[in-house]
């Protein structure tokens, strides 16, 4: 491993950068588990646009898991109600996984999970 760029040891929590890893919307998909690299909640007419990476290195950052709620509750200006009245949030279709991420200079590494933290099994 190399030198973190973010510099500081590993601490969790809202110390590391975030990213958000996504699952089917119905069953299981080909995709699961790839890294949310881009999302516009306006797109499509406020249906959303998501692009997907597998390589964590292209995957979107967030500072902490507020920032990743934000965008996950985002309701498009265009279409801000769905047809039964409540809010519409495409993101929220999907399940998602909030991941910590260091950058280092020679890649990013998921650290691996602490004992005792919530989620894990």
């Amino acid at each position: 491993m190399g030198r973190a760029i973010t510099g500081g040891p590993f601490r969790g929590g809202d110390a590391m950068a975030k990213v958000v890893r996504l699952y089917g919307v119905i069953g299981p998909q080909p995709w699961d588990g790839a890294y949310l690299q881009w999302y516009d909640p306006e797109a499509h007419g406020g249906l959303g646009d998501v692009r997907i990476t597998a390589d964590i290195a292209h995957a979107a950052r967030f500072p902490n898991f507020a920032a990743v709620m934000t965008l996950y509750h985002a309701v498009p200006k265009c279409r801000p109600l769905r047809p039964d009245g409540k809010p519409n949030r495409p993101l929220c279709a999907f399940t998602m996984d909030v991941v910590d991420v260091v950058d280092y200079v020679d890649g990013p590494v998921v650290p691996p999970p602490l004992v005792g933290r919530a989620g894990v099994q």
